[in-house]
């Protein structure tokens, strides 16, 4: 059990400083003054000078690896649960890309069951770039229905020269199985959508909602700052329904995969008035970030990590770019809604004690996920099982 006491706590909403009760995994009191606790072990942790966010979510993570675009020597590794954590990172979201022929669906649904085996949040989706999707038990309906962590089906790809081509009735009878899938196994059963680098990216999205009954909102694309035509038409998708910039490389780089950086898309499509609450950010990582040439020629790639989520937030905060509680939500609140992750991306009585601790130039000091601490004044003090 841990009381953390004073602390300027953000639920994502600033709403000043506060005590947090911490046990069993839950936020189990927050308010202007706890006690601690008698007659159990409590660790008090002094709060002031600190601030207190929900943990952040990684909606897009290539958990099991990926890559591959360049050949069998540009196959990425899987993440570790230390590469998690030391971006204040407690959930994640994992997925296939490309890759869905040598790579399966299976992989990555072990690898998210290993990374809750320890101690962090991890779901994934199944499916990948290809339609028909690939699946675990034979079914996008049955995937959702009968596996825990599974919560959508995607990334499926369109609008690129590596999408298998996905006609406007596959891709209406993919979301419908995603939502019948989501129905009965009480998931988002959400299309979680790769967007590439085609003339008029959100046309296959659009025609597929247009042929059958299903709305906009089924459908969630990523990479929507990939160039500067997608993240214009991006405007107008996401005054309707969510849509997910990618980080990238990190925010010291060149941003040599995309046209915009994160934090210039978030202002863009704020300003083209996309509502808050219909964006989120995630840092593709552990997938690769491939150049072509003009030819669709593989030509080379960086390697996305998941601390660059953590350093976006922290640019966009420390240039006041947005103010501390927007910049959250969109790496904590609105993902957790989107993909209705109960208990996540919100600091509450009753929710799971995903919780970090910043300093004052939000520098990170402490990572909290169900509970257990993972990092303390700045260190990690638990890493996962190969670290």
């Amino acid at each position: 059990m841990h009381l953390i006491k004073g602390v300027d706590c953000y639920t994502p909403e600033a709403i000043g400083v506060r005590d947090i009760l911490v046990g069993g995994g839950k936020i189990l009191g927050l308010s202007e003054s706890i006690d601690p606790p008698r007659g159990v072990d409590c660790t008090v942790v002094d709060g002031a000078g600190l601030s207190a966010t929900p943990g952040f979510i990684d909606g897009h993570v290539h958990i099991a690896g990926a890559g591959g675009d360049g050949g069998p020597d540009t196959r990425t590794p899987e993440v570790q649960p230390k590469a998690l954590a030391e971006a204040g990172t407690t959930s994640c979201v994992g997925c296939l890309g490309t890759d869905g022929f040598t790579r399966t669906v299976g992989s990555v649904l072990m690898k998210a069951k290993s990374l809750r085996a320890q101690g962090l949040s991890s779901y994934c989706y199944t499916g990948s770039y290809q339609v028909p999707a690939p699946t675990v038990t034979g079914g996008v309906e049955t995937d959702l229905c009968y596996l825990a962590e599974v919560i959508g089906v995607g990334e499926v790809a369109v609008s690129d020269h590596r999408s298998s081509s996905p006609t406007t009735i596959e891709l209406l009878k993919l979301g419908k199985s995603a939502h019948v899938g989501g129905l009965l196994g009480g998931k988002a059963g959400i299309v979680h959508v790769h967007m590439g680098d085609g003339a008029d990216p959100f046309r296959p999205l659009y025609d597929a909602v247009a042929a059958g009954d299903l709305p906009l909102t089924k459908f969630y694309p990523t990479h929507v700052n990939r160039n500067d035509h997608i993240l214009e038409e991006a405007k107008v998708f996401g005054r309707h329904a969510a849509v997910d910039i990618t980080v990238g490389a990190g925010p010291d780089e060149v941003q040599k995969a995309f046209g915009a950086t994160a934090w210039d898309a978030v202002i863009a499509l704020l300003q083209g008035g996309v509502p808050l609450d219909h964006i989120t950010m995630s840092s593709d990582a552990c997938g690769s970030l491939p150049v072509y040439d003009e030819n669709g020629n593989f030509v080379s790639m960086q390697v996305a990590q998941p601390l660059v989520l953590l350093k976006t937030f922290q640019k966009i905060v420390r240039d006041g770019l947005l103010p501390a509680e927007r910049a959250l939500a969109l790496v904590t609140a609105n993902p957790a809604r989107i993909l209705q992750l109960s208990g996540k991306g919100r600091l509450a009585v009753g929710a799971d004690a995903d919780i970090l601790l910043f300093g004052k130039e939000w520098d990170l000091s402490w990572v909290i996920a169900n509970g257990v601490p993972w990092m303390r004044d700045g260190g990690l003090v638990r890493t996962g099982t190969f670290n």
